[in-house]
């Protein structure tokens, strides 16, 4: 997830997001913080929500959406600055890990039919 500059969210919100922003593993290669638990689970419900309504294909759709709000992400930073541009590979591991939120939601589902 994109950092948020110091001093744009309220006073309450700045602790939880000072959270979220810590670096659990980075490399050239790899990219885990704790908005990494935050793309499994979202990936997973954007899933899980998509199947239980009928939403047409869940998974395609779980993908349009995280793909959506990671353009939006760039999009936000260019217009209101109010983000620090993520590296490509945290915006890569946000995708891969919110597709593995919802590959393990379409697994659950399938092995309890």
């Amino acid at each position: 997830m994109t950092e948020t500059i110091q001093g744009w969210l309220p006073f309450f919100l700045q602790p939880i997001a000072d959270f979220l922003n810590i670096t659990i593993v980075s490399y050239s290669w790899i990219f885990l913080s704790m908005w990494s638990i935050v793309h499994l689970i979202v990936g997973g419900l954007i899933y899980y929500f998509a199947r239980k309504y009928g939403l047409g294909r869940p998974m395609l759709l779980t993908i349009i959406i995280l793909s959506t709000w990671e353009i939006f992400e760039v999009f936000m930073f260019y217009v209101t600055r109010m983000f620090i541009p993520e590296k490509f590979v945290d915006t890569l591991f946000d995708m891969i890990l919110g597709i593995g939120g919802a590959v393990l939601v379409w697994l659950k589902i399938d092995h309890d039919n």
